[in-house]
């Protein structure tokens, strides 16, 4: 007779802990002000069990953006848009945010409720912007985007048109448009590179 492996409370805890992240991340990007008894409902879990997470809401909110924003950071470095050969640098850019925002809906809502804090961005959301920032760093250096103008803020405007898009992707469609494309072709064309 065979060892059965078991698995640790502590490892199941975490999965169960994970699986309420990921669920309510959709879920508030939908319903961003809705209660937490309605979200425990629309996601199945026991009262009990979220709070043994999780003590109030304002430590479950944290916790849900904390978790999208790690996430989010180490799904940009997978697309590796850094590396990817420069001719194709731009459509890597806009592909892999509209990617970003379609997993982390949170995205489209912005960097959560308290954004600033003694003014500064939340760590997780500049992580986020900082990870982009590195393909619209490399753009620039390529002379894909102007040089001139921040990083940091392209980045930002990129992530906000990727989050727009993904919002009205059914009003784009209807109207003949593809999200990817026309995120592409007005974000390259208005910050693009001025002829020296």
């Amino acid at each position: 007779m065979g060892i059965s492996k078991m698995k640790s409370p502590r490892a199941d805890a975490q999965r169960k802990r994970d699986y309420i992240l990921q669920s309510s991340m959709h879920w508030l990007a939908q319903h961003p002000n809705g209660a937490l008894e309605d979200l425990r409902k629309a996601i199945n879990v026991g009262r009990t069990t979220l709070y043994r997470h999780f003590n109030n809401r304002e430590t479950f909110i944290a916790s849900v953006y904390a978790y999208t924003f790690k996430h989010a950071v180490l799904q940009l470095q997978e697309g590796n848009f850094v590396h990817c050969k420069i001719p194709e640098l731009a459509e890597h850019l806009v592909d892999n945010t509209i990617r970003l925002v379609r997993n982390f809906p949170l995205l489209i809502n912005g960097p959560g409720v308290d954004i600033t804090q003694n003014g500064s961005m939340e760590e997780g959301y500049e992580q986020v912007l900082l990870t982009i920032e590195l393909g619209i760093q490399r753009a620039q250096a390529n002379q894909l985007l102007n040089p001139r103008l921040p990083s940091k803020w392209l980045a930002s405007t990129l992530l906000d048109q990727c989050a727009g898009a993904v919002f009205y992707q059914d009003m784009l469609t209807e109207y003949g448009q593809v999200p990817n494309k026309l995120i592409k072709h007005s974000f390259f064309r208005a910050w693009q590179a001025e002829d020296v």
